[in-house]
């Protein structure tokens, strides 16, 4: 079983505890990619409750040793405003991809190694080569990597 959204993965504990098939957490490969890139302290961008409680941090935290960084309370309801009132129609604005690349700054100054893409529609805003001083790490494309490789390996 797969659940392709970031934020409902705060309740997938619920979801997932009568389940007698496999669960691909849509952050498995994404921390184990960046532990294999060797990064210690990662940004986490995503909707206001993916940024906001506890759980992915804390996923990230003790599944994978890592220290997770969040935008500042100023920022995180103008992350969350662009996904919902932007990307999630398909609009794309120059001007919300330069706060989305402020935003990133602010957080590698604070240590930051990494930015977790964490909602299924940053991507559209952000690409690699518009931060290449920071890996980008989007969970959309490493989840479907996973899940397709779990498809098609021999694992029951």
């Amino acid at each position: 079983m797969v659940c392709v959204s970031n934020t409902m993965h705060r309740v997938a504990e619920a979801f997932c505890s009568e389940l007698t098939i496999p669960f691909l957490h849509i952050a498995d490969p994404t921390g184990t990619r960046i532990v294999e890139a060797g990064l210690k302290r990662i940004a986490l961008l995503g909707t206001k409750p993916v940024m906001s409680s506890a759980y992915m941090r804390e996923y990230y935290e003790q599944k994978f040793g890592l220290e997770v960084l969040v935008p500042s309370e100023e920022d995180i309801p103008l992350i969350h405003s662009v996904i919902f009132n932007e990307l999630v129609r398909g609009e794309v604005r120059e001007e919300s991809r330069h706060e989305y690349l402020r935003v990133c700054s602010a957080l590698q100054q604070q240590g930051a190694q990494g930015v977790v893409l964490g909602c299924s529609e940053i991507f559209m805003l952000l690409r690699q080569e518009d931060c290449p001083q920071l890996p980008l790490f989007d969970t959309t494309a490493l989840h479907v990597e996973a899940i397709v490789n779990y498809a098609l390996s021999e694992e029951p």
